[in-house]
């Protein structure tokens, strides 16, 4: 997979350093973005680093379908929006 995104100029840097920026908060629900919140408190960015490989990990194959701009964009919004409708806190939190 990581081939894929190199192929298609992906630079993970600027495609997530939004949600870095702003704790996934505006793209997830509350209950979500709390929890998210908690564990950026406690365990600093590389929760936040977990929380995106886990939904990376969940959305490999939709991924893997998508090229350039359109992979672009699914990484930085729709795959996050996706993840937080389709599967639970829990699973989104299993390290």
């Amino acid at each position: 997979m990581l081939r894929h995104l190199k192929m298609n100029c992906l630079e993970v840097e600027g495609t997530f350093s939004a949600h870095f920026m702003t704790l996934f908060v505006y793209l997830t629900p509350i209950e979500i973005a709390t929890r998210l919140f908690e564990l950026f408190i406690m365990d600093g960015e590389k929760a936040l680093v977990r929380v995106l490989l886990r939904m990376i990990d969940l959305k490999q194959k939709t991924i893997m379908q998508y090229e350039d701009v359109q992979l672009q964009k699914y990484m930085q919004s729709g795959m996050i929006i996706e993840c937080t409708e389709q599967f639970s806190i829990g699973a989104l939190l299993d390290f």
